[in-house]
């Protein structure tokens, strides 16, 4: 079942379909580090539920770098805006970590 979802603040709040339209306040952050940028929104619409039966309505995504133009992604979902700044701060410190190790292997050559 697809549910619709709006925000009031920073709390979703189930909705009639087509309710709100997607704005910038359903962006928690963007992060551009190098050549990766890390995206966490609010997407408003779910057929998804994590094991506790919570909608999985906040999604984080890497794009660049060794994600680009790759079947390999890094793409997390969660329920809450505070669940969702972790999970932007957690795909920040990979993306970090990704371009240290990166350096490191440029610098054995």
């Amino acid at each position: 079942m697809i549910t619709y979802y709006t925000l009031d603040g920073k709390t979703p709040v189930p909705c009639s379909c087509g309710a709100n339209s997607p704005s910038a306040d359903w962006r928690v952050d963007l992060t551009k580090i190098g050549e990766y940028e890390v995206s966490t929104i609010f997407l408003g619409v779910t057929s998804c539920f994590n094991d506790k039966g919570m909608p999985l309505i906040f999604e984080t995504m890497i794009f660049g770098g060794k994600y680009a133009g790759s079947d390999d992604e890094y793409l997390v979902r969660c329920s809450t805006w505070d669940q969702a700044e972790a999970q932007h701060a957690e795909a920040v410190q990979h993306v970090q970590k990704l371009i240290a190790e990166a350096e490191l292997r440029q610098a054995d050559v």
